[in-house]
């Protein structure tokens, strides 16, 4: 829910592609590799940088070197995550952002408040039961139970 988002890595965390292959580097807008005085900063930048090159969006992410502790490389991140918030205010990829962030927030409390009141022991642990135990059976299948539910949710709502 954050209008930019900065992915802090380090050098030695082992086989950083698989990171990468875990799909959490698309998520970062500006990339910092810290410990930048340490052997393979510059190898671990590389290769986040490599696997920009299929990144297809109209923002590339930059990747900073850091060594935050020495305060060194700080202005410049600084000037990349200021160049990402000018970039985001002047498309109209903010405006989506925010939409979006909206969106993922509503349908979240949405989730939790139909989680608490379907799990609510005093209103519907034992038709929960009954439910799950028809689909057990074979009297019942999953997609249908689960409408009963979400009907009878709306319904006491």
């Amino acid at each position: 829910t954050c209008d930019t988002t900065l992915m802090v890595t380090v050098p030695g965390l082992g086989d950083d592609i698989q990171a990468i292959k875990a799909g959490i580097m698309e998520i970062g807008d500006v990339f910092a590799v810290n410990k930048s005085d340490r052997d393979g900063a510059q190898r671990t930048a590389r290769e986040i940088e490599n696997m920009l090159d299929f990144n297809h969006s109209q923002w590339r992410p930059p990747v900073k070197l850091v060594a935050a502790a020495l305060n060194q490389g700080m202005e410049e991140l600084f000037e990349a995550l200021h160049e990402h918030k000018t970039y985001m205010e002047s498309s109209e990829a903010f405006a989506q952002r925010r939409i979006r962030n909206a969106k993922n927030e509503m349908l979240e409390l949405v989730k939790q408040e139909i989680m608490q009141k379907l799990l609510d022991p005093t209103q519907q642990k034992e038709r929960l039961e009954q439910l799950a135990e028809a689909v057990a059976k074979r009297e019942n299948d999953p997609y249908s139970a689960s409408e009963v539910i979400l009907a009878e949710l709306y319904i006491k709502g």
